[in-house]
């Protein structure tokens, strides 16, 4: 018997091989890896795209379908968690996985699949996308290593900086800014920069200047300054704008502190090779001329930027040289001021020896000795390099003997034979010793208390011997009491050869004292952790066809989160979740009192509405203004199964229904706190088999990674739909568990609350 034979259209058969020809072009030429293969810890490939051989750097597909998909992992038991998680999940997205080219080179690849199953449930294969990552993740990490870098030059800078946005509020101090100005970081983090260290009678000067580097202009200037103690003091400030992509994203402001050096102008030069050390080594260029102009000297820096050799530039006119036609009259007035005896300091252009121009900063002044001036210097800054902070940062040769006399450290030099050659003014403050008593003593006859002698004789014979030395310890003040000091000891060495010793002591007694008070904080935190924690629930209520649980993460040891479960009666039970505003202790304090409010109201009236009011008029009359609650109040009869709620700023929170789509509840007052008399209204709920209840604090979806990216509401309420088999504990474990890998490297910046009422 003849069986019937289904035919094809010719017109559909021609579209049928249309349609597949492009399919198999965008395959062919798609610039990401494609790929089928079966699942499994080893899976092998079912299909795959040229771009995935040519990632894989197999020279045809043919050869890449006849390999184990495992043997490409670096780990092939990678193979096994990826099969696992892609099989249990269904779908994951952008998972980073090490692979192993077939030239055996490492490679970082972005994965995302799909595991494609048969009508009946059954795993039939993956289908996934890979990305070759390798570049970008080298890139993050050398620019995680920068960061790294900038920020310890910020912290240990010699020099004050403090960084504000374009408000003018301060972002941020280092270490000297504090040591200089006496302001804790916490002190002077959000206040206006002017406010904090301006004077009155520079206020107007000080204002300009903020302006001016606002609007985008760097300024340089001397002036003074005031400190914490209100105590002024001479200042040069830098100030100049921070641009990322073209846009200013704040400013940055460098104070150096040149009250000593305006004093000790005349003490301005040390022996001859302390000095040639610094000249040679200075950042900046300098020349010195003779009082006719001529060069009589220049710095390797100057070489470098100007590109002439200390032979060619020695004897010529220093306007001759660098100067271009068209600035020979701006830079002969300058060199006559400056032979006149004044300092002139202006941004111009100068010109290479290979004809190119410059934008430099130009420091002209005097050499004056014993009332006569002898010649004078100029000082050069490259000014297009600015952009580099960490060059900025280097200590240049005009500054950096005047650093030695005001630096907040007691610094001493001395030869080889441990004798001081020179102390500094912190030196003179510390251990009571003037120059002229210091000068020539064994700088251990001079500190060294008599129960340490052999300690210090052993950090002199180190450092002397050519190693670099640090160390906590005790030296002896002039008048015999011991103070506790970090010491710093290394060699000086030019040309080769070691011509003598610096070594720097820092007051240490103070951190100390932090320390220790720092130990007692941690202490008095963890009792208020315990103490808190003992006002949560112990453990979830047992109730009959219900399945409750809740979950507290403080972002510091205590928070102002909260969540409680309170019995009415046999089958009612109160639930409540709250979210105090700030963090930390203070907010904690909040918490318990609304705890206490809350479980108070209940005795006398639990009715939702009517408790959400009274709760409010608590708040709003027991804090002040820069304090609100945000609180979710609902009870649960487990009798008729109904949820009846009030809803004082809290997140709303979401209804999952076995029998629709999740929907969240949109009853929502103002926070507790904000006014004095507010009425809440209430809403009732069913609530059925299968049906589950979501609350939690914002802390959960304003959680934000590395790329400033939110948690966000459609990935929590995503989690929770699918935890529908879990109990609720498990359900919570999950949600959070997910939340801590989207922020992660970055800590946990917001108390994050969560409860999860379920009827089973």
């Amino acid at each position: 018997m003849a069986t019937a034979r289904t035919s094809i259209p010719r017109d559909r058969l021609i579209q049928l091989e249309e349609l597949a020809a492009r399919y198999a072009t965008l395959t062919a030429n798609i610039p990401v890896g494609l790929f089928r293969s079966t699942p499994g810890p080893t899976g092998r490939f079912i299909e795959v795209n040229p771009a995935l051989a040519e990632i894989l750097g197999f020279d045809t597909m043919a050869e890449l379908l006849t390999i184990d998909v495992s043997s490409l992992y670096l780990d092939p038991l990678e193979r096994q968690r990826f099969s696992d998680k892609l099989a249990t999940k269904g779908f994951v997205k952008n998972e980073e996985l090490s692979y192993r080219k077939k030239d055996g080179t490492r490679i970082v690849v972005s994965e995302t699949a799909i595991a494609v199953r048969d009508a009946d449930g059954a795993l039939q294969y993956f289908d996934g996308i890979v990305e070759d990552i390798t570049e970008r993740k080298r890139a993050e990490d050398e620019l995680l290593v920068q960061k790294a870098y900038l920020e310890q030059l910020f912290n240990s800078a010699p020099e004050a900086i403090v960084l504000h946005d374009t408000n003018d509020r301060v972002v941020n101090i280092n270490a000297e800014f504090t040591r200089l100005f006496g302001y804790a970081r916490e002190e002077a983090v959000g206040r206006l920069l002017n406010e904090l260290v301006a004077p009155a009678e520079f206020m107007d000067e000080a204002s300009f200047l903020s302006d001016q580097v606002i609007h985008g202009t760097q300024v340089e200037t001397e002036s003074q300054r005031r400190r914490k103690d209100g105590k002024l003091i001479d200042v040069s400030i830098l100030g100049a704008p921070i641009l990322h992509d073209g846009k200013q994203m704040g400013v940055y402001a460098i104070y150096r502190n040149i009250t000593e050096r305006k004093k000790a102008e005349d003490a301005l030069r040390i022996q001859k090779t302390y000095f040639e050390r610094l000249f040679n080594s200075a950042p900046e260029a300098i020349a010195l001329h003779s009082n006719t102009d001529r060069i009589a000297n220049i710095n390797l820096e100057f070489a470098r930027m100007f590109g002439y050799t200390r032979e060619e530039a020695i004897g010529r006119q220093i306007n001759t040289l660098i100067v271009p036609a068209s600035l020979q009259q701006e830079a002969a007035d300058v060199s006559r001021r400056v032979l006149s005896g004044e300092r002139i300091e202006l941004d111009t252009k100068r010109m290479r020896k290979d004809g190119t121009l410059i934008d430099v900063s130009v420091l002209g002044a005097p050499i004056v000795h014993e009332g006569v001036q002898i010649g004078d210097y100029a000082i050069y800054r490259d000014i297009g390099e600015r952009k580099r902070a960490e060059e900025e940062l280097l200590v240049q040769k005009a500054y950096l003997e005047q650093l030695f006399n005001s630096a907040p450290e007691a610094i001493v030099l001395h030869d080889s034979d441990d004798r001081v050659v020179n102390i500094n003014t912190e030196f003179t403050q510390m251990f009571g010793y003037t120059r002229e008593e210091a000068v020539g003593q064994f700088i251990n006859d001079l500190v060294a208390p008599k129960k340490l002698r052999n300690e210090a004789d052993f950090f002199s014979k180190s450092v002397i011997g050519g190693e670099r030395i640090e160390a906590d310890s005790q030296r002896r003040r002039k008048d015999g009491s011991l103070i506790d000091v970090s010491i710093m000891g290394a060699p000086i060495v030019t040309g080769g050869k070691q011509i003598g010793v610096y070594a720097i002591y820092r007051d240490i007694t103070e951190r100390k004292r932090a320390e220790e008070s720092r130990i007692r904080t941690q202490e008095e935190a963890r009792l208020a952790r315990n103490i808190q924690l003992r006002l949560l629930p112990s453990e979830p209520p047992q109730i009959a066809g219900y399945d409750i649980a809740g979950k507290n993460l403080p972002a510091l040891n205590v928070g102002g989160d909260y969540y409680d479960f309170i019995r009415l009666d046999d089958h009612r039970i109160a639930i409540a979740l709250g979210d105090v505003s700030g963090k930390g202790i203070a907010s904690s304090l909040v918490m318990a009192n609304i705890q206490a409010t809350i479980r108070s109201l209940t005795l006398f009236d639990a009715e939702p509405d009517r408790c959400m009011s009274r709760a409010n008029t608590l708040v709003y009359r027991s804090t002040d203004v820069r304090t609100f609650v945000s609180l979710f109040y609902g009870i649960l009869d487990t009798r008729r199964h109904v949820l009846t709620y009030a809803n004082a700023g809290q997140d709303l929170p979401v209804h999952f229904s076995a029998n629709s789509v999740p929907r969240q509840l949109q009853r929502r007052g103002i926070a507790l706190g904000i006014k004095e008399d507010v009425a809440y209204e209430k809403e009732e709920i069913p609530f059925a088999f299968g049906d589950r209840l979501l609350l939690y604090s914002d802390g959960i979806v304003e959680a934000m990674n590395t790329a400033q990216e939110e948690f966000g509401e459609e990935r929590l309420h995503a989690i929770v739909a699918a935890t529908t088999s879990l109990s609720a504990a498990e359900a919570i474990t999950q949600a959070i568990q997910a939340v801590t890998v989207h922020v992660a490297p970055l800590p946990q910046h917001d108390d994050m609350t969560i409860v999860l009422i379920k009827r089973n």
